[in-house]
C-alpha cells in the first residue's frame, strides 16, 4: 500500500500512465515499476521512479508499504492564481448546481493552494474578493464565504444578518455594496430566494428602493458623434461619449434577480471608433503570414485554441478572403490586435482594440449605426465574464485588473443586451471580431 500525503492537498497522483487519485490518497498499485507523479496546477511536480514491490500472489498477504509526505514547491503565486481562475471560470459556467452535481471546494482550496506559496493572508483575501463575479450559485456561495472565513460550515439564515457579515469585508476593499443585496439573493438557494421574493421581505425591499432612488438616474450628457475615419482600409464609425444603462432597454430599466440577472448598470462610455464591418479572412492570413506561429498546428500545440481554430483553411489560405474571419480563438484575436499596433498602422496617437462589452451596448444604442444585433451571430470582446457581473460591477463598470480570464464576454444574439460566454480557446463557425480604435491622449485627433 501506498500512501501519497501533499501540501497543497489536492495533487494528482499517477503512476505506470495511469490518475490514481488526488491527495492525500492510500492507494495500491500492482506489480510493476513506474513513474510516480504528484502535480498540481500553479505548483512544480514531484517524479520519483517507483518499484510497486508487489507480485499477483504474495502481495495479496504481504503488500509492500511506503510512504511519501511532500511539500510541492510553488511555481509562482500568479501561476497559482492563474491555474484557479482558468478552473473556478470553468466551473461557473456550468453553474446551476445540484445533487446529483455538487460544486467542488474549489474556493477553500485555491486559499489553502495561496497559503501554501507563501502569500498573506490578507493578499489572499483581495485575490478571492476579484472574484466575486464568477459566484451566482447557492453552492459556489458556500464555499465562497468559507474560503473568506465568514462562515465555518453555512452562513447565518436571512437576508440581513449575511449583509452584515459581507458590507465590512467588502467596504475595507472599497468595493461598492449598493447592490449587494441583489447578488445575496441570487446567491440563496431556491427556497430561500423565492421565501425573500414572494413574502416581500421588508429588510429587501429597503434596499431595493435605496438602490433604486441612487442609481435610477442618468447624469445629462449631449455629445456629437465624431466623423467615421478610413483607416488600413477599414472605415471606423464614430461613437459618441454617453451615459446609459448597461444591459437594459427599458425605461425605467427592471430589476430582476434571477439569471440572467440583467441588473441595471449605470455606464459610462467614451468618445471612441468601431470598424463598420468586423476583420475578414483575407486581412487575418496576413497575420498569419506574418506570425506562423498562429497558424493552426501552432496555435493547437500551444493550447491557445481549441479542434475548429481554422479548420476549414488550407493551411493559411483562407476559404473565403473578402468574408468576416470565424473559427478563431480569443487568443488569436488579441494576438491579431497586438500585431496591428506593432505594425503600426494607426493613426499618430490612437491604437486598436478588441471592442469592449460596453462599448458594443453605447455603439448600438447611438442613431444610424449599421450594426444590428442578428439571431445566431456573436462577436468577441475584451471583457472577461462573469456570470454575476451586473450584480457587483458598480457605476461606469470595468472588471478589476486580475490575471487572464477563463470566459470572455460575447455580444450579439437577437437583443443589444443579449451576452454570452466563450472560453478564450473556443471557436465557433459563428463567432467573429471586429476592431475598436480609442485615443492614447486626450489631444489626438485621427
Amino acid at each position: 500500500m501506498v500512501t501519497v500525503q501533499s501540501i497543497p492537498e489536492g495533487a494528482s497522483v499517477s503512476w505506470g500512465g495511469h490518475n490514481w487519485g488526488i491527495t492525500p490518497l492510500t492507494v495500491f498499485f500492482p506489480e510493476g515499476t513506474g513513474t510516480l507523479r504528484v502535480g498540481k496546477l500553479g505548483f512544480v511536480p514531484w517524479v520519483h521512479r517507483f518499484d510497486s514491490g508487489n507480485n499477483l500472489i504474495m502481495s495479496l498477504f504481504w503488500p509492500r508499504m511506503a510512504s511519501f509526505n511532500l511539500r510541492l514547491p510553488s511555481r509562482s503565486g500568479d501561476s497559482v492564481q492563474r491555474a484557479a481562475l482558468f478552473e473556478l471560470g470553468r466551473w461557473s459556467l456550468a453553474a446551476p448546481y445540484g445533487l446529483r452535481r455538487p460544486f467542488p471546494p474549489l474556493f477553500t482550496a485555491l486559499a489553502s493552494d495561496l497559503s501554501a506559496t507563501g502569500l498573506s493572508e490578507g493578499k489572499i483575501k483581495d485575490f478571492l474578493l476579484q472574484l466575486r463575479p464568477l459566484v451566482a450559485d447557492s453552492q459556489m456561495y458556500l464555499d465562497y464565504g468559507r474560503a473568506l472565513g465568514l462562515w465555518k460550515d453555512t452562513p447565518p439564515q436571512g437576508l440581513e444578518p449575511q449583509a452584515k457579515l459581507w458590507e465590512p469585508v467588502l467596504n475595507q476593499g472599497q468595493t461598492t455594496t449598493d447592490r449587494l443585496v441583489f447578488w445575496l439573493v441570487a446567491n440563496q438557494d431556491y427556497a430561500g430566494r423565492t421565501k425573500i421574493l414572494d413574502s416581500g421581505s421588508p429588510d429587501f425591499q429597503a434596499r431595493r428602493e435605496a438602490w433604486q432612488k441612487a442609481n435610477l438616474t442618468l447624469p445629462d450628457e449631449t455629445v456629437k458623434a465624431p466623423d467615421s475615419v478610413l483607416v488600413a482600409g477599414t472605415t471606423f464609425v464614430g461613437i459618441a461619449s454617453c451615459w446609459y444603462f448597461w444591459g437594459q432597454t427599458t425605461s425605467p430599466p427592471t430589476i430582476p434577480v434571477a439569471p440572467p440577472y440583467r441588473l441595471p448598470v449605470k455606464a459610462h462610455t467614451p468618445t471612441f471608433w468601431m470598424a463598420k464591418s468586423p476583420v475578414l479572412q483575407g486581412d487575418f492570413e496576413a497575420f498569419l503570414v506574418q506570425n506562423p506561429e498562429w497558424e493552426r498546428k501552432e496555435a493547437l500545440d500551444r493550447g491557445l485554441a481549441d479542434e475548429g481554430y481554422l479548420a476549414d483553411w488550407s493551411g493559411s489560405k483562407p476559404p473565403a478572403p473578402s468574408q468576416p474571419v470565424t473559427r478563431v480563438s480569443w487568443n488569436s484575436a488579441q494576438a491579431y490586435v497586438s500585431w496591428l499596433n506593432r505594425s503600426e498602422k494607426a493613426p499618430t496617437g490612437f491604437h486598436f482594440t478588441l471592442v469592449k462589452e460596453q462599448q458594443w451596448e453605447a455603439a448600438v444604442r447611438q442613431d444610424g449605426f449599421l450594426w444590428t444585433p442578428r439571431a445566431g451571430t456573436w462577436e468577441l470582446t475584451s471583457s472577461p465574464f462573469g456570470v454575476a457581473d451586473p450584480l457587483v460591477w458598480g457605476e461606469n463598470p470595468v472588471p478589476p485588473p486580475v490575471l487572464p480570464s477563463y470566459a470572455y464576454t460575447l455580444k450579439g444574439g437577437s437583443e443589444l443586451w443579449s451576452r454570452a460566454a466563450a472560453p478564450a480557446v473556443s471557436t465557433s463557425p459563428i463567432v467573429t471580431f471586429r476592431l475598436g480604435l480609442e485615443k492614447n491622449t486626450q489631444e489626438a485627433n485621427p
